[in-house]
């Protein structure tokens, strides 16, 4: 089996043991952890990051001092820090992105460390797979839109204090199923130039648009046109060579 990087992503100072285990989960599943602390403050598990907060801050021409001094009690102060974390965990990924040190992404955390995740996570080409774990899933506090197109999101059912039976059994699941797909998938082979072609449902024209273009050398992809971007994305990360757009019903 190959050994693939594995991007870890969490707030040490309030998901620090989680962080840990998740750590060393990947560690026995034979894979490469880097573990990404993207907390404000320092808590008794900071020292086991791969990438401290410092290095976060660093990122993005900080420290982690001058991002504590805008920690003030009121809501705008707290939204500015957050802000900052979230901007540099993003540099973060994209640097080990670059330098071939991601094969997959795991994020976890409550209300901040899903903000943290979901946005590192948009930026994040679709060919890595990527799992969210979130104490705040499938709630009004995740708004359509956030995160990637082809990310798993995950509840933890229990909140995250500390390791206990349900967030054991919920973690593992996580680090399981993105293992189970960094070790089972090949990589996307693409034979024929792809298209993509938008729709609204089971229309018979969008059918034999793709019938026509796959008689003409080309895979016809569909997309709905309702969706959150997918098509966009792809475009800009060149898996689609072009667009035949049926449906742009925003202009009719």
């Amino acid at each position: 089996m190959q050994r693939r990087h594995i991007a870890i992503v969490a707030t040490l100072d309030t998901k620090g043991e989680e962080g840990r285990y998740i750590r060393d989960l990947v560690s026995k599943r034979g894979h490469i952890p880097i573990l990404i602390d993207a907390g404000v403050f320092d808590g008794p598990y900071s020292s086991d990051a791969d990438i401290d907060n410092e290095a976060v801050a660093r990122s993005i021409g900080l420290t982690m001092e001058e991002i504590r001094d805008g920690k003030r009690v009121d809501a705008a102060g707290e939204g500015e820090t957050i802000a900052l974390m979230i901007k540099g965990a993003c540099a973060v990924a994209q640097r080990l992105l670059t330098e071939g040190k991601m094969q997959a992404l795991l994020c976890i955390g409550g209300s901040m460390g899903t903000s943290v995740g979901l946005t590192v996570m948009k930026d994040i080409p679709f060919n890595i797979p990527k799992v969210m774990l979130s104490t705040v899933a499938f709630t009004p506090l995740i708004p359509f839109g956030s995160g990637s197109i082809d990310q798993m999101l995950m509840q933890t059912i229990a909140d995250l204090r500390g390791l206990n039976t349900i967030t054991k059994l919920t973690i593992k699941r996580g680090v399981d199923a993105l293992c189970g797909i960094i070790e089972g998938e090949g990589k996307t082979i693409k034979k024929e130039p792809i298209i993509g072609v938008t729709g609204l449902g089971g229309h018979r024209i969008v059918e034999y648009c793709v019938d026509l273009l796959n008689e003409k050398g080309f895979e016809g992809i569909v997309f709905h046109s309702i969706g959150a971007n997918s098509a966009e994305k792809l475009i800009k990360e060149g898996f689609v060579d072009g667009m035949l757009d049926l449906c742009v019903f925003e202009l009719v």
